[in-house]
């Protein structure tokens, strides 16, 4: 922020007053920054979860005989990362909109690992 004062003043050396100008705004860039950084990251967290409801309602659509994996889900969404895809998976667990199950309910046989379908309304 301080150099970035200078270059715009087209000063060779850095001066107290530039100083005192971009701490003086410290608190109000730490502040809408904040405030930009968590309305981005609750549009993507929203698009994410948006995107988890579609793959498991089309999954559920497609006959297939057991609900979609954590894995499925996220080679179905590949414009998210798999943390987000997993977090906002545990998110949805944890607020009821999403039933964890274990796939062994579905096969009885192999490796169990957890399924997800949409909870009823």
């Amino acid at each position: 922020m301080i150099l970035l004062f200078a270059i715009n003043e087209k000063m060779q050396t850095i001066t107290g007053g530039v100083v005192e100008r971009a701490v003086s705004l410290m608190e109000y860039i730490v502040y809408c920054g904040t405030s930009v950084g968590q309305e981005a990251m609750y549009d993507v967290m929203a698009q994410c979860k948006a995107d988890i409801e579609r793959v498991i309602a089309d999954w559920a659509a497609s006959g297939t005989k057991r609900p979609p994996t954590a894995r499925e889900i996220t080679k179905a969404i590949p414009h998210h990362d798999m943390t987000t895809i997993q977090r906002t998976i545990k998110l949805m667990v944890d607020l009821g909109l999403v039933v964890e199950e274990s796939s062994t309910k579905y096969n009885g046989r192999g490796r169990p690992t957890n399924v997800y379908a949409l909870a009823a309304d």
